[in-house]
């Protein structure tokens, strides 16, 4: 980097030089590409005399980034002018060599990407190109600000597109350039203009959404934008506002009617992006519009519930309530709301749901209660939640099975152990005449077993088949009523398995 040649010569006698690679953003970068990098002439001159390094095509390249003539001088007796090269002329503001191309006529690539000069607003780049062809700098110069004096008084063509089909409108939208929107929208007023795609299918409407450009979204809007156009993949400006969090634009698109319900082409809408991605903030967008999903899409609208919930978002939650929402009578995926947040152990949504009056020994088809559910689905913190509100721990389901019997029967040791330590009845007997101890020998589990042997007193009753359970528990290899069990598991196990995957 400081061409400092002798600790260089110094450096070298001690270390194997073609292990030497210098580090720079995103680089890294042989001895002599750094030289040409950095400018490091004497270096540079040290490296191709005496150590036999040639000069690449990348080394040219990146010797104008150096900017160090000499080394450029030895680079352009080898190597063209190409591409890259031309890039780092223009990010590297280098404007002698920038002359030195123009005035040679280099012709740059038609495919050439000017997004570099509009980063690095070069300037320099549109006054060279535009002097050779005014056109030249269509559309891209709508990305640097300085060009709306050519964009309004020249009589340059407005409706060329680059190979990727983006227009001027296009440009300026990205780069939020709201007085050129203005011009191109006041001098060519035709809704094809307005509405056009490029390659990807995406208007400018999308490419305001994609970077937040509020007012220009509210000004092509004013125009007559579609405000539902899709792209080749389906997706709105509200789904571009959603993944790239432009809260701003997304938020205007709602209030002015974006279709919340309009989905891409592989399922998703805005509000299920905004979920996948966790981002409670766009989500809050979407809370005052919950009446219309839940007549349009049902599903959805039962899932934002969920979600609202399970990230404790109380103002939201409130405007629910205020909006009539009954959180009672919410079902999810056939499930009322409650038992479906205790299957999955969502214990701060079951807490969420108790507070806003849903009834903790409720039932549903089969007769269960969220203590069944959570037992069933060894739900543990929601078992602890449900237990310190009070919930009763020795009804039963059409079955016959209490929560501790349906803990067994699914093997599930922790919610069993959770139950059995707050007190609930071991003896109970389902409509089976089997206990909790009779399970848990068909499970094997001998851990449970041995729980339920130390705090149970009548071991010698028989159940109805005629066997005693802790006779049983001795004789782990019974295969018959080890088999009758994994059956009867297997069908009443159905939904458990199922519904967990769900959300």
């Amino acid at each position: 980097m400081h061409d400092q040649i002798d600790k260089f010569k110094e450096f070298i006698l001690e270390h194997p030089i073609d292990d030497v690679f210098v580090r720079v953003p995103e680089l890294y970068l042989s001895p002599i590409e750094a030289c040409s990098f950095f400018g490091s002439v004497n270096i540079f001159n040290f490296l191709i005399s005496n150590l036999n390094y040639h000069i690449t095509q990348k080394v040219t390249q990146y010797s104008f980034i150096g900017g160090n003539t000499d080394i450029i001088n030895e680079c352009l007796k080898v190597n063209q002018i190409d591409r890259e090269s031309i890039l780092n002329i223009i990010v590297s503001h280098n404007d002698e060599l920038l002359d030195y191309i123009f005035d040679r006529d280099i012709n740059i690539p038609k495919d050439f990407d000017f997004i570099y000069p509009i980063i690095s607003q070069n300037m320099k780049v549109v006054v060279h190109m535009f002097e050779k062809d005014k056109n030249s700098i269509i559309p891209w110069c709508a990305g640097i600000p300085q060009t709306i004096d050519i964009i309004k008084n020249e009589n340059i063509d407005l409706n060329k597109v680059c190979l990727s089909k983006w227009s001027l409108l296009h440009y300026a939208s990205y780069f939020n350039n709201l007085e050129i929107c203005n011009t191109l929208l006041t001098r060519l007023k035709d809704q094809n203009f307005i509405n056009a795609k490029n390659k990807d299918g995406t208007t400018a409407l999308h490419i305001s959404a994609i970077s937040d450009s509020k007012e220009i979204a509210e000004l092509l809007i004013s125009k007559g934008a579609d405000i539902n156009v899709r792209d080749n993949e389906g997706k709105t400006a509200l789904h571009y506002a959603v993944i790239n969090n432009s809260k701003e634009t997304a938020k205007f698109l709602l209030i002015n009617g974006a279709d919340i319900t309009s989905a891409t082409y592989g399922g998703k809408t805005a509000l299920q992006c905004a979920m996948d991605a966790n981002n409670t903030e766009i989500v809050k967008l979407f809370i005052p519009f919950y009446n219309d999903i839940i007549k349009k899409q049902p599903i959805i609208g039962k899932v934002l519930i969920l979600y609202v919930l399970k990230h404790n978002m109380h103002e939201e939650i409130s405007t629910l309530v205020s909006d009539g929402v009954n959180f009672k009578t919410i079902d999810i995926y056939g499930f009322p709301a409650l038992h479906f947040a205790a299957l999955h152990n969502y214990r701060d949504i079951v807490e969420q749901l108790i507070l806003h009056g849903c009834d903790i020994n409720s039932k549903y088809a089969g007769n269960q209660t969220p203590l069944h559910s959570a037992a069933q689905c060894n739900s543990k913190d929601v078992i602890q939640l449900l237990l310190s509100y009070g919930c009763d721990t020795e009804v039963k389901d059409r079955l016959g099975r209490t929560p501790l019997i349906m803990a067994a029967f699914y093997n599930n040791t922790e919610a069993a152990e959770l139950l059995i330590s707050h007190g609930v009845d071991i003896t109970a007997k389902d409509c089976n005449n089997n206990t909790a101890l009779y399970y848990a020998t068909m499970e094997k589990n001998q851990y449970l077993i041995k729980i339920l042997h130390s705090k149970l007193s009548g071991l010698n009753e028989k159940n109805k088949s005629g066997i005693i359970p802790i006779n049983n528990a001795i004789n782990l290899n019974n295969r018959q009523h080890n088999t009758e069990h994994k059956a009867n598991k297997q069908k009443s196990s159905g939904y458990c398995s199922s519904i967990c995957r769900i959300f």
